[in-house]
């Protein structure tokens, strides 16, 4: 009997093991509330679990903005975002680094406004790209480059019609072109999805709580997102006229990875228990014969 309590209780034990569920862990959040400066370049956002993480900028340096954005107050006070200009980039560098080790999934939200952001239907050479971006550049956007959307690979909410659409290497490939659920100007909306770098495949795509993953997965993004191509996240802003502006908040980049559920952790603990019962009478018995 107490040999075949310590089979079960062994069972018990590696049988639950593979059962897990997805755990989302934060990389960066920043809801840009911080008091480091009203200059984007060099802040460090609120939380960061990635060691001697900052922003830099390019082009026309993005600020900080807290004079009420959208039409969305937050309680006491007025929300905070980062305010884009015409034309500038804005990223932070999440690559391996110390005993980090960058994730293979990321998941990537923040709310969006093109707010006076123009020029998506000017006949000029980057009208395809115009608006405000969510995603990766490949490499860091220098001041040179013509267009703050020339290196990045991402989803961009498009100035003057609020559509969704997908950028690659600064090129546009596809977008979501329904009428609902486009980003209104003047409405902070969110914009949420999830890459792969192992595959370079987009996922679960969210216009606020609308999936519109399958216009945005297939042979238009197969290995975009590789590992190469994703070391630096962040947003982009791109307008044909100076002066103006448009705004992301509250952004996240999260990763996620297997954790035990709950009802697995139970059982293998009262696997083990079972087990360090049976060898305790099994002792007790060897005990008593003496």
């Amino acid at each position: 009997m107490k040999n075949y309590l310590s089979i079960i209780a062994l069972t018990a034990c590696f049988a639950v093991i593979p059962t897990t569920l997805i755990a989302a862990n934060t990389i960066i959040s920043d809801d840009f509330n911080g008091a480091n400066g009203a200059a984007l370049a060099g802040r460090t956002p609120d939380l960061v679990n990635l060691p001697g993480t900052s922003y830099s900028v390019e082009g026309t340096t993005p600020t900080l903005n807290t004079s009420g954005i959208g039409n969305i107050p937050l309680g006491i006070g007025l929300q905070s975002v980062a305010s884009t200009s015409h034309n500038s980039a804005s990223w932070l560098s999440i690559g391996s680094n110390g005993g980090y080790v960058k994730p293979s999934i990321l998941t990537l939200s923040a709310t969006i406004d093109t707010n006076s952001m123009d020029g998506h239907t000017l006949p000029d050479a980057f009208n395809a790209t115009r608006g405000v971006g969510l995603g990766f550049f490949n490499s860091a956007p220098q001041s040179g480059d013509a267009d703050a959307s020339i290196r990045f690979t991402g989803l961009s909410v498009q100035s003057d019609t609020g559509q969704l659409f997908l950028i690659v290497n600064g090129v546009r490939k596809t977008f979501y072109n329904n009428p609902y659920p486009s980003f209104a100007t003047g409405s902070m909306d969110r914009l949420t999805y999830s890459i792969d770098t192992t595959t370079g495949a987009i996922s679960s795509v969210f216009a606020g709580s609308n999936d519109i993953s399958s216009f945005f997965t297939g042979t238009t993004s197969a290995g975009a997102f590789t590992d190469a191509a994703t070391n630096l996240v962040g947003f982009y802003g791109s307008s044909a006229s100076l002066g103006t502006t448009g705004y992301v908040g509250s952004f996240v980049v999260s990763s996620t990875s297997p954790v035990p559920e709950p009802t697995s952790t139970i059982l293998l603990l009262a696997g083990f228990g079972i087990f360090c019962a049976a060898r305790w009478r099994k002792d007790s018995d060897r005990r008593a014969t003496f």
